[in-house]
């Protein structure tokens, strides 16, 4: 919302709002390519001769010295791809409880959410008369305001 106030107060329009709301996400994208898989990853996918050159990689960036690793690191079998985590896993006995309080929270967030922010140009339009001109910064303001008493009641 203080960007958003920023680029209202130097008298630039929605399109610069929007540019600098996506910029964080479009920042994020690209430093995924960049970002190095986890050893404890590579280890359970099998790439155990990957992990030592990525262990010595974070030990240089870190400024640590790694000489104890002389020889080469013990042997670790890689997980077996029918263990490996699946959405179904999610609906056994041990995990139905939690998985279901989980999908009724986020139902009920999303709901409150979507109710204020797909009704709110219906709300201010009723409110304004033909001659008055929308405030696009308020509005927003307001509705943003209007979703925290929903997610409370959608997180209750």
């Amino acid at each position: 919302i203080g960007i958003g106030w920023l680029i209202y107060a130097s008298g630039l329009d929605w399109r610069w709002y929007l540019a600098s709301c996506a910029a964080p996400s479009w920042i994020a994208v690209i430093c995924v390519f960049f970002i190095p898989e986890s050893p404890r990853w590579m280890l359970n996918n099998g790439e155990n001769a990957k992990v030592k050159q990525q262990l010595m990689r974070i030990a240089r960036w870190n400024g640590v010295d790694m000489s104890m690793l002389r020889g080469s690191l013990m042997p670790h079998v890689a997980v077996d791809e029918n263990k490996k985590g699946a959405v179904r896993s999610l609906f056994i006995a041990q995990y139905l409880r939690t998985s279901a309080q989980v999908l009724v929270m986020t139902f009920c967030t999303t709901c409150a959410y979507f109710g204020v922010a797909l009704f709110q140009l219906t709300y201010f339009e009723s409110m304004s008369t033909s001659d008055s001109q929308h405030d696009v910064f308020w509005e927003l303001l307001v509705c943003t305001a209007a979703e925290i008493p929903g997610m409370i009641v959608g997180i209750l």
